[in-house]
């Protein structure tokens, strides 16, 4: 594939901040936890798209230019399409800017699994595990 080889513990933070947020993301009351696994799998993502920028090029990595394209749209509409920009402009805020930081998330969790794939199976077993428990906690 051609990537750089992420830390295992940076893949494995990643792994655990997924799940956790995975976990708690609908969970009203645990805001906090929601926004610090977010923020700590997009810098670890950061990371990792710089190490691995140069699959970036490739012509595989074409979804994801045009995923970065929607959030390019959304500026433009904001700007010179839409007519309430107060409105619009706290739906930028707050929706684009967690979609923005989950974009980086997930792009460099995806990075990181892909060169260390045999991590793979934190993230699909443990998720339901954790939401089986958040589950009960909703109850």
């Amino acid at each position: 594939m051609g990537g750089i080889k992420t830390p295992t513990f940076l893949v494995w933070l990643q792994c655990i901040a997924f799940v956790v947020l995975y976990s708690v993301w609908i969970l009203p009351e645990l805001v906090g936890i929601r926004n610090t696994a977010l923020v700590l799998g997009a810098v670890i993502g950061l990371y990792v798209i710089y190490q691995n920028r140069s699959l970036l090029l490739k012509q595989r990595a074409l979804p994801i230019w045009f995923i970065l394209c929607l959030f390019v749209w959304a500026t433009i509409h904001l700007f010179f399409i839409g007519q309430d920009f107060a409105a619009q402009l706290k739906e930028y805020v707050r929706i684009w800017r967690y979609a923005g930081i989950g974009f980086i998330f997930a792009l460099g969790l995806g990075l990181s699994e892909t060169v260390v794939s045999h991590l793979c199976w934190i993230v699909y077993s443990s998720r339901h595990l954790f939401s089986e428990i958040c589950s009960h906690h909703l109850r």
